[in-house]
């Protein structure tokens, strides 16, 4: 077992390190749409209309490993957010995140972003990425627990729709989280932007950004976004809850250019109950800080695996997990 984990620590530090494979992508398309995944992480790495020579990010995406940074466009999983000090307990089994290139004490989204995932073109316009690892091979990353994951991405007349599939495939009950981290912009600095969050509370954080096991009622924050309103200088980094679904389950976080002529749309599902939402004020990359907003949507919330009651989902040995999210936008 110790040489298992050390061979697992190994190959994830090699395929973090492995520039030949970080950027082998495939794309898809749908008449002005173009959609391109990673395979390192099976996320996206760029989404963006397309009409000529011009060219319209929706996505605020990544074309090389240079120009990637805070997560962009990953998939968040089996642990979205942070693991206190990359250690959980689960069924009182003590487990310990290896092998993992975050800095800091506090592993972030460990650890499929660092994956090589199957990515298989179904269509045109639309694609399927997979993964599986099994408990007891190489790929034990201090997760001693075994996942397969189909996710479909797929761009039609409603824009991009993302539907993701997890099965348990082990004998013992698995902790369990997904997330996705894009980042949306218009052009410039997102300070002139109006943001629409569909949450009524917000978790309340500690200076570590771990969740308390409070929340608070958006109404009386100083991060209200129930209505359409300029982001101007506010520092976001906050998880939001009691989303507003509708009559079809689905919740919108909406984001309108200064000048109100174009709106992107990021919806997601109610097996998607929690959402994220990251200002950008933190990037590695100077260039980068303020000039994307994260619209995150979670099954769970950061430290989930250490803070009760904050969405972690117990995956029953053959149980399946799903959800869906998605883009459109007016332009």
């Amino acid at each position: 077992m110790i040489l298992a984990r050390a061979e697992a620590a190994k190959n994830i530090k090699n395929a973090a390190g492995n520039k030949s494979n970080w950027m082998k992508t495939k794309k898809i398309f749908y008449k002005d749409q173009v959609l391109v995944v990673n395979q390192r992480g099976g996320g996206i790495a760029e989404y963006y209309l397309s009409s000529g020579s011009k060219r319209t990010d929706i996505i605020f995406g990544y074309s090389d490993e240079d120009k990637y940074a805070g997560s962009m466009g990953d998939v968040l999983s089996p642990f979205p957010g942070r693991v206190e000090n990359g250690e959980y307990t689960f069924y009182g089994e003590k487990n310990r995140i290896i092998g993992l290139s975050d800095p800091g004490k506090n592993p972030c989204h460990p650890f499929v972003k660092y994956l090589d995932w199957d990515l298989e073109l179904i269509d045109e316009n639309h694609l399927r990425a997979r993964l599986q690892f099994k408990n007891g091979s190489s790929h034990d990353y201090g997760y001693p627990y075994s996942l397969s994951y189909k996710i479909d991405y797929e761009l039609n007349n409603f824009g991009l729709i993302i539907k993701t599939l997890v099965k348990n495939i082990g004998e013992k009950v698995a902790p369990f989280g997904l997330g996705f981290h894009p980042y949306f912009s218009f052009s410039g600095q997102i300070d002139e932007i109006k943001l629409k969050i569909p949450a009524k509370k917000m978790v309340d954080f500690d200076h570590d950004l771990k969740p308390t096991g409070k929340f608070t009622e958006i109404k009386d924050s100083n991060l209200d976004f129930s209505r359409n309103k300029k982001i101007g200088s506010k520092k976001i980094d906050n998880c939001f809850f009691d989303l507003d679904f509708d009559q079809d389950q689905v919740a919108k976080t909406k984001l309108t250019s200064s000048d109100g002529i174009k709106e992107i749309t990021i919806w997601q599902d109610s097996n998607f109950p929690y959402l994220q939402v990251y200002t950008g004020d933190n990037m590695k990359i100077s260039q980068y800080l303020r000039r994307a907003v994260a619209i995150e949507p979670m099954s769970c919330c950061g430290y989930a695996a250490n803070v009760p009651d904050m969405g972690l989902i117990e995956l029953q040995p053959m149980g399946e997990f799903f959800g869906s999210w998605g883009v459109n936008c007016n332009f």
